[in-house]
């Protein structure tokens, strides 16, 4: 259980995290002379999304472990096994959610790189 407490405060911060990079954006959203910043920071982006998918499927591994440890003891707690069942289908829920939350950013990153080259060309 305290795992999964961890798991909230570790996503709260990943959230505020993306939030600092969206403002990183925001600033340098006009700024012409700051193109090899930009080109830099694009790749840093994409080793900070290796990073996440990797901590994503390492958690979902985990408990995936879990699931069937708990399965293990469906015969002596049927009603225990059930409650965790149905836990592990939220947690899968909300990894999915934020799995099409980062998708999202994904895609506001994607935008935004197609309007700064624009931007350039102009």
């Amino acid at each position: 259980m305290f795992e999964d407490d961890d798991y909230y405060y570790d996503y709260d911060y990943y959230y505020y995290d993306y939030d600092y990079y969206d403002d990183y954006y925001d600033d340098d959203y006009d700024d012409y002379d700051d193109y090899y910043d930009d080109d830099y920071y694009y790749y840093d982006y994409y080793d900070y999304y290796d990073y996440y998918y990797d901590y994503d499927y390492d958690y979902y591994y985990d408990y995936y472990y879990y699931y069937y440890y708990y399965y293990y003891y469906y015969y002596f707690f049927f009603y225990y096994y059930y409650y965790y069942d149905y836990y592990y289908y939220y947690y899968y829920y909300y990894f999915y959610y934020y799995y099409y939350y980062y998708y999202y950013y994904f895609y506001y990153y994607y935008y935004y790189y197609f309007y700064y080259y624009y931007y350039c060309y102009y």
